[in-house]
C-alpha cells in the first residue's frame, strides 16, 4: 500500500489477508474501517453483529477496493472451466 504499482489479482476476494493483517493482529478497528470502505454501513452493521464468525473467516465481502483505489494498473487472472 506504501508503494502503488501494478497488481497482479489472482483471487478476486482478499478477505482472509486483510483479516490476518487485522483481526490476527488484535487491529478490530482496522478491520471495521476496511470492512465498512469496501461494503459500505450495511457490511459494517454485519461485521459488528457476527464477530465470532469473522474470526473463523465466515464473511463473504472480497474486500477488493483499497488495493485497487491505490494500484496504478491491474492485471486479472481468469480461469475458464
Amino acid at each position: 500500500m506504501q508503494h502503488p504499482g501494478i497488481v497482479v489479482m489472482h483471487e478476486a476476494n482478499l478477505h482472509h489477508l486483510i483479516a490476518d493483517l487485522t483481526i490476527r493482529r488484535g487491529d478490530w478497528d482496522g478491520y471495521l474501517r476496511e470492512v465498512e470502505s469496501n461494503g459500505g454501513s450495511a457490511a459494517l452493521e454485519y461485521a459488528l453483529q457476527a464477530r465470532p464468525d469473522l474470526e473463523r473467516g465466515q464473511i463473504r465481502l472480497p474486500m477488493l477496493r483499497s488495493v485497487l483505489a491505490r494500484s496504478r494498473a491491474a492485471i486479472v487472472q481468469q480461469r475458464r472451466r
